[in-house]
């Protein structure tokens, strides 16, 4: 049997190197494999010249070398995220590095090398695993013990890639632990094709022919594999027409499913961990830890478990008191697990936790884990990086080794603070997130909504439970000047429906309303305050016209307007998640401003280039979200929503009277066609649209607010069963 798989694991055991040394080794070969892959990214795409700058900038700011090429507008970070391959082959031995930081000489590294690659192996420890794997299960030990003698050891970690598209098909490969995702590229984007876990296999096509391989394949929890050569399974596919068949069956399924997926119906799995990391010295956090354990367990319907790490987050639930419970609820399949097991926080083998959490959870449909948010950064760092789904729940903390791991569309960060720590703590945590995700965190959470009757649960609780489970529903306002008012006669049709919203983007006039719905008011309250501002007010907010310096309006009406809506509230303080869509100007990228007052983030998502007067906020030039994605559907949809609502008010600028004699009539045209042609690539993400027909209806139109109004009730009408029946699907989606 083969003592050791892995050579950094072999050398501590034999005393050749220490851990520390190792640990300082890998962390080198991780950073400089990262870098060469960064730098062959900017090679391909970019100039000398440029590669130099970016360089030059890293050594002066202290920078990342893709946060300097991005703060100076050579890539964007979608760009690094879509080219970025990790190349193994670039990777710099271990040994050598061991031998470079002189913790172990050229000669004796050479010898335990050579130790290490000739240890003895008993291939009957593979048997189980093969016994499984549907493609070899019929054939006889000793068919099954030659197998076993051409596999080859492979560990990934979480987001590691094992091959690419195009890559050489040169083998298969057998998961022993883990979860690996499939997906491929087509013209409008990344589709999933399934995820495959222990004792299934992938990576089949393309293995007679030889074609390259037409998927990529991805760790998406840390995965055990034994890899299979190409020409050793062919080897055995001569030999075992049994095999064979079941390899074409394989392959033909296959084939179905990524046409399915290339079509849009799709059913993949993904990991069911999930983790709460709770700030324990916070009895708020602590309390609404408890009620997101009670939603779990009302909502659940398949077998689920919690699972807590220090026994004093060992929450009682309905009918119990035992600090070790096991079946709290049990009818037909619906079986409740709670448990504790409070030497989860010490162990150093979380390669063996892992494992143990993946077979733990292969019996259940959920797997809860409550933490400490300050528990040990190996524990931390496996969790977030095998969970699913992952809640941050902050009130004194902020620890630094869960903020600069959170990703998004994994994981959400919330945090409880009243008065003047509102900001200071919004501050903290925002700059210890990873730069890719500060336009996504924080987010408050009000001790008001922590606040219920006896019999029901605390709205913070029932939203963040629905995200764990992945059935949140995401809003996104479109843009259209004084049009948004038909996006309020959807709202008034959702809130008689009980569909509650979860999170909110919104692009030009549509980051308006979203804001204000974002803040709690209520549609009637958001259609009273338009009637009093708008509507029926004989000064237009959108037309103060000046001398056209900065822009033909001065902007200061609108500007009046947004700030008796949203008085001095940040964009971080919104009773639900909150992204106002801009287009940074000197840039030509999105941008989403997060530390902002709403105000004026609002203001910069509905500055018209030429017509209203760009906004400037730190280092961005802030104008109309609606140039790049006037319906941000791909925005809630980053941030994890379940079911995404889009309500489209664009209108066909085909359908306009244009006035060639007027600059407002021309400009306004222009502004129409900008937002037509930035809405179709988004609404792929979406669930339900709303499309009023508000064609003819100018962007200054609010003294036709009720007829818009009107409209937007009408095609809420048309929607009414859709929300129905999406309400009902979510409902249905329990844990």
């Amino acid at each position: 049997m083969i003592k050791s798989h892995l050579l950094g694991e072999f050398l501590v055991k034999n005393g050749v190197v220490t851990t520390e040394q190792l640990l300082n080794a890998l962390e080198f070969q991780r950073d400089s494999l990262k870098i060469m892959n960064l730098m062959a990214i900017m090679e391909r795409n970019l100039e000398q010249e440029d590669i130099q700058k970016i360089i030059q900038r890293q050594v002066d700011k202290g920078e990342a070398l893709e946060d300097a090429a991005i703060a100076l507008g050579m890539l964007s970070r979608e760009e690094f995220e879509q080219k970025f391959h990790m190349d193994k082959s670039l990777r710099i031995p271990l040994g050598q590095v061991l031998v470079q930081q002189e913790a172990v000489d050229e000669v004796t590294i050479e010898e335990w090398v050579a130790r290490f690659e000739n240890q003895s192996f008993d291939f009957r420890t593979q048997l189980p695993l093969l016994q499984k794997i549907p493609l070899f299960s019929s054939l006889a030990e000793d068919r099954l013990l030659e197998i076993a003698g051409h596999l080859k050891y492979k560990q990934y970690n979480a987001g590691d890639l094992i091959f690419g598209e195009n890559d050489p098909t040169d083998a298969i490969y057998l998961i022993e632990s883990g979860l690996v995702r499939m997906s491929l590229s087509t013209h409008d984007g990344l589709h999933e094709l399934g995820t495959f876990r222990s004792n299934q296999y992938f990576g089949l096509n393309g293995i007679l022919d030889g074609r390259p391989r037409g998927q990529r394949a991805e760790a998406i929890m840390k995965s055990t594999l034994w890899k299979l050569n190409r020409e050793d399974f062919r080897e055995i596919l001569k030999n075992n027409p049994e095999v064979s068949f079941a390899a074409l069956s394989h392959m033909s399924t296959g084939l179905t499913n990524v046409f399915r997926t290339i079509k849009g119906d799709k059913n993949v799995f993904e990991t069911n961990i999930l983790s709460i990391l709770v700030d324990d010295t916070s009895p708020e956090c602590m309390a609404l830890t408890r009620q997101i354990v009670r939603e779990i367990y009302a909502q659940h319907r398949n077998p689920s478990q919690i699972l807590y790490t220090p026994a004093d987050l060992n929450f009682p639930l309905e009918g119990t008191d035992e600090a070790f419970q096991i079946a709290a609820r049990t009818q037909r399949r619906r079986t409740f697990y709670s448990l504790f097991n409070p030497g989860l926080e010490d162990l150093e083998d979380s390669d063996w936790l892992v494992k143990w959490l993946h077979q733990e959870s292969r019996s259940i449909n959920s797997l809860v884990i409550v933490a400490r948010a300050a528990s040990r950064d190996a524990l931390v760092n496996m969790l977030l990086t095998n969970s699913g789904r992952s809640i941050v729940l902050l009130g004194n903390q902020a620890p630094e080794a869960v903020l600069s791991r959170v990703q998004v569309g994994r994981d959400r960060v919330f945090y409880i603070a009243s008065g003047q720590q509102i900001h200071e703590r919004a501050q903290v945590i925002n700059q210890l997130v990873p730069e890719a995700t500060r336009e996504y965190f924080p987010q408050l959470i009000h001790p008001d909504q922590l606040r219920h009757k006896p019999d029901q649960t605390p709205e913070a609780a029932r939203r963040l439970a629905r995200w764990l489970n992945g059935t949140t529903v995401g809003v996104a306002f479109g843009g259209g000047g004084a049009r948004v008012m038909a996006h309020l006669g959807f709202l008034e049709m959702l809130e008689e429906e009980g569909l509650e919203v979860d999170e909110v983007a919104g692009a030009s006039g549509g980051a308006v309303v979203a804001g204000m719905f974002a803040t709690g008011m209520s549609p009637k309250q958001i259609v009273n305050f338009f009637e009093e501002n708008a509507i029926r007010s004989k000064k237009n907010p959108l037309v103060d016209f000046t001398i056209p310096i900065k822009a033909m309006a001065a902007g200061k009406r609108f500007e009046r307007l947004l700030k008796r809506g949203f008085h001095r509230q940040h964009v971080y303080e919104t009773r639900i998640p909150y992204f106002p869509v801009t287009t940074d100007m000197s840039t030509g990228r999105e941008f989403r401003p997060r530390m902002s007052e709403i105000w004026r983030a609002a203001k910069g998502s509905a500055a018209i280039p030429g017509f209203h007067p760009i906004v400037q906020l730190g280092g961005h030039l802030l104008g109309d979200g609606g140039i790049l994605n006037n319906v941000p559907a791909s925005v809630v949809k980053k941030f994890g929503s379940g079911a995404v609502i889009s309500l489209n008010i664009t209108p066909d600028p085909a359908g306009n009277r244009v006035n060639p004699d007027r600059m407002l009539s021309a400009l306004i045209q222009g502004v129409d066609i900008m937002l037509f042609k930035s809405v179709e690539q988004h609404l792929k993400y979406t669930d339900i649209e709303s499309r009023p027909n508000v064609d003819g209806y100018g962007t200054a139109d609010f003294a036709a607010g009720f007829d818009l109004l009107r409209l937007g009730r009408e095609e809420a009408e048309r929607h009414r069963r859709d929300v129905r029946k999406l309400k009902e699907r979510l409902d249905s989606e329990g844990f």
